[in-house]
Order: structure tokens, then C-alpha cells, then sequence
């Protein structure tokens, strides 16, 4: 089975009111002489912070950046989503702002040392660019080891599973916002005629199995509520194939609330349909595929049960 990864909703680093000014002169770049550092821990973003570029030129600038960081650790956010380069102008006897932060998608401590590229061009009255100064920043990103720390009870443990990775759009998790839960499933199924009753017990089967997982760990609602209506529904299910990718059986689209799945009569028994049903749900949430065989995320299909009421985690 095979996700397709398009999502629109992710988290944002957290802001941070520390920062760091480089002063642009005629002839000269100053605050080159320190190193901009972000630290953070693997497997989450660092604190954002703020390089502020003040033009002291006595001509409107434009401020090309560019992170040269190894494995790509180090992104730009201009307010509205992450980027991997950012372009701005700045008026004379003006400061303009970018705010940068680090996400590596590990579990290991690593640190980062290298550079951000600042190509400053001068801008003639005319808006015609003139002299152009390309300068390096040094740039220290460091990560530290995650400490998974055990309590009792496990149900209050709000950590990522071991060998489990979260959905992720422009280097940020997905996630939902507990008061958005239930999440409201609607099955596109009235195609079928006399099987609808079998379709029903497919989808009933595979939320009610996640919403028991989510009570038995610590959960205080359900992930999922089917509804009999398609408008207002947060996610829609569609048994004709047409959403599918090449050669899956389900196929999830978070930012489209939407999951692909083939007609009933193609799965070998309805335990095969509610376990690919199931994988595209919790994709949904957010998460990815895992890297044990026999887990129900696990990325190629295989069959736990063919009988759907033999079905679960």
C-alpha cells in the first residue's frame, strides 16, 4: 500500500525573540564574525530564530540567501510556510528580517557547521541592478540525542514509537488539534446495491479497532466517527479506484481529506479491505509507514486475517 504525501496542514517551530544582525556598508559586511547557531533536539525543529540584515548601502538592496548546509537541516519561514531560499529588498537606512530553524529527521545527535550564502545586489534609482557583494555566514546547527523518558502510567507517554516516522510536509510533522476530533468518515459506497451492508461493516470494523486503540492509550475521545453524508465529512472514502496510485490497494490524501480504495469484490476478503482501509486511516493522522513487517502500517500489503471480525492492531 502506498500513500501519497500531500498535506497542507503541518506544525510550525516555535518563535524566538533572540536573533542576530548583519549591517550591510559600501564596502564592508559586518557581524560576519559570528557563527548564527540554532540548537534543538533530532526528530523535532529548533527554536526559530531572526537574522536581521540592516542596509547602511544609501541604495535599496536585494538579499538573495541560501542555507549550504549538509543533508539540508537548515530552512527558511517567511510567515506563511517553510522555504529552502528566501529573496527580499531593503531600503536604504532599513533592517529587514529572516527567521531560519533546523529539523533533522533522526534519532541521532548531530552537529552541522557550514554556511549561509547572502548575495547582496545594489539597486539603481532606475531599479536596474548594480554592484553585486556575495558574503558567507557561518551557520552552526546542533542536534542533540531525544531522552525517552518511561513513566507509569505508559498511556500518559506522548512519544513517537521506535521505528514509526510521522507524515511530513516541508520538513514539519502533520498533525491534527485534539478539538478536531472525531475526525467524520463518510463511506462512498451507494454504488454497490445489495454489498453496502458488507462495505459498512468494513469501515465500521477499521474505525472502531483505531478508536480502541486510541482509548486503551490514554485517548479521552475517538479518532474517527462515521457520518452518512458526504458534506461536512473530514475525509471521504471512495471505493471505485480512480484516486489510486500504480499498483496499491488504498491510497490516503490528507490535504484533500480523501482516501482511494478498489471496489470490495477485488480484496482477497473483507479482513484484506479493513486492514488497507485501516493503514490509509491512521495515514490520515499523520503517520507513516513503519519498518515491521507484520504492523498494520507496514508498507507493502499482507494479510493478518481474511476474516473481518479477526481484524486488529
Amino acid at each position: 500500500m502506498k500513500n501519497l504525501i500531500l498535506i497542507t496542514v503541518f506544525a510550525l517551530p516555535a518563535a524566538s525573540a533572540t536573533g542576530q544582525m548583519l549591517e550591510f556598508f559600501p564596502t564592508e559586511v559586518r557581524g560576519l564574525e559570528k557563527t548564527f547557531t540554532l540548537n534543538g533536539t533530532a526528530g523535532e525543529s529548533t527554536m526559530a530564530k531572526t537574522l536581521w540584515l540592516y542596509n547602511r548601502t544609501g541604495h535599496r538592496l536585494r538579499v538573495y540567501a541560501k542555507p549550504h548546509v549538509k543533508y539540508g537541516v537548515l530552512y527558511f519561514f517567511d510567515g506563511r510556510k517553510t522555504i529552502h531560499e528566501q529573496s527580499l529588498e531593503i531600503a536604504p537606512g532599513t533592517k529587514a528580517s529572516i527567521q531560519l530553524f533546523g529539523y533533522l529527521n533522526s534519532t541521532s545527535a548531530r552537529n552541522y557547521t557550514e554556511y549561509v550564502d547572502l548575495v547582496a545586489t545594489a539597486l539603481n534609482a532606475n531599479g536596474q541592478p548594480g554592484l553585486k557583494n556575495t558574503v558567507k555566514l557561518p551557520v552552526a546547527v546542533n542536534f542533540k540525542a531525544p531522552v525517552y523518558k518511561s513513566a507509569k502510567p505508559v498511556s500518559k507517554i506522548w512519544t513517537k514509537p521506535d521505528r514509526y516516522e510521522a507524515i511530513m510536509m516541508e520538513a514539519m510533522p502533520v498533525r491534527w488539534h485534539l478539538k478536531h476530533l472525531p475526525l467524520k468518515v463518510y463511506s462512498k459506497h451507494t454504488h454497490t446495491g445489495d454489498t453496502a451492508t458488507q462495505y459498512d461493516a468494513v469501515v465500521q470494523r477499521a474505525v472502531m479497532i483505531w478508536n480502541k486503540v486510541g482509548r486503551d492509550n490514554g485517548m479521552d475521545r475517538d479518532f474517527f466517527s462515521i457520518v452518512h453524508r458526504s458534506k461536512g465529512a473530514d475525509i471521504q472514502v471512495f471505493w471505485t479506484g480512480q484516486y489510486l496510485l500504480p499498483g496499491s490497494n488504498g491510497t490516503a490524501y490528507p490535504s484533500e481529506g480523501r482516501i482511494g480504495m478498489i471496489a470490495l469484490d477485488r480484496y482477497r476478503g473483507l479482513g484484506k479491505a479493513g486492514e488497507t482501509l485501516m493503514q490509509e486511516l491512521c495515514h490520515m493522522l499523520g503517520v507513516a509507514h513503519s519498518e515491521v513487517r507484520m504492523d498494520i502500517m507496514f508498507a507493502s500489503g499482507h494479510s493478518h486475517s481474511p476474516e473481518l471480525s479477526k481484524l486488529s492492531v
